[in-house]
């Protein structure tokens, strides 16, 4: 049995902890468990309910009336308002926040394609399937699931990235280029792919190193190749510093070196030279068109 913090939960149904207690003392649709300290933990199972009372609230339900429903009539519920109507991002999100809990194969597969056909590939995963793994976590190396749920969802959204990047056009040979890599020890791929699809659908040649690559090889690699940019993911919390390896990267090159991931893990790299942070996929496109 999985067991999620209240901070677990918070971040993944939205819901806060605030709004929790009182449910929790309000109400008797959910009653937590306590450890021996008497720190409170969710369920597997109280998290789905959660997620499903997150959807209901968001429609409009009451959660008095919520409260005087069964768990089935709650899930009958959920499933009434997918079908009759055109689910929020953040009912989507959820949904696939619940396809990983329950190994959905399907039910991630009707998402992506419902939003697929509604809001094209770009939307779809900018507008949904990043904001999905910044939820659970797998973008920072915070995961808030077990890692059997994460290798799951994770491999579903590595080939639905890879087709979407298959399907772009090739650019020109005049191209500006980008070289992706990440640092040996990294070995969180969808946000470095879902970077590799943003910079091809905006006109840029794409030179892709992938997971766990030696700084030496990098360094020869930009050598090499004709490129403006050079991207990494740090996305792995680090024991060992990785400040000296990035600045040495950074020092020999002749153009800017992009970094993501988790700020904690670069702080003293925020305001050096040629070193680029940026937050979100926004953010990533701007500098490309920037340096275009």
């Amino acid at each position: 049995m999985t067991k999620y913090s209240v901070t677990q939960v918070e971040a993944i149904t939205g819901i806060s902890s605030h709004k929790l207690r009182i449910w929790e003392r309000r109400y008797t649709f959910i009653k937590p468990n306590r450890t021996d300290t008497n720190i409170r933990y969710y369920t597997d199972d109280d998290l789905k309910l959660l997620i499903n009372i997150g959807i209901l609230t968001r429609n409009g339900l009451k959660i008095s009336k919520i409260d005087k429903m069964s768990n089935m009539e709650i899930s009958d519920k959920v499933l009434e308002i997918a079908d009759n109507a055109v689910p929020e991002m953040e009912d989507e999100i959820s949904s696939l926040v619940m396809s990983t809990i329950n190994f959905d194969e399907d039910l991630f597969n009707r998402v992506f394609q419902r939003q697929f056909i509604q809001n094209g590939l770009l939307n779809t995963i900018s507008e949904l399937i990043y904001p999905f793994l910044s939820k659970i976590g797998i973008f920072w190396g915070t995961s808030k699931i077990i890692p059997a749920q994460e290798h799951f969802i994770s491999n579903l959204i590595r080939q639905k990235i890879i087709a979407a990047i298959d399907t772009l056009a090739d650019p020109p040979f005049s191209a500006p280029g980008i070289l992706l890599f990440l640092f040996e020890g990294e070995m969180h791929e969808l946000p470095l792919l879902l970077s590799t699809f943003i910079a091809k659908n905006n006109g840029w040649k794409v030179y892709y190193l992938g997971q766990n690559v030696p700084l030496d090889n990098v360094i020869v690699t930009a050598k090499m190749i004709n490129i403006k940019l050079i991207m990494s993911m740090i996305t792995t919390p680090r024991i060992e510093d990785l400040t000296g390896e990035i600045r040495k990267l950074s020092s020999g090159l002749e153009f800017p070196l992009i970094l993501s991931g988790n700020s904690n893990n670069l702080p003293e790299l925020q305001e050096t030279e040629n070193i680029i942070i940026v937050d979100n996929p926004k953010d990533f496109e701007s500098i490309l068109d920037k340096h275009k």
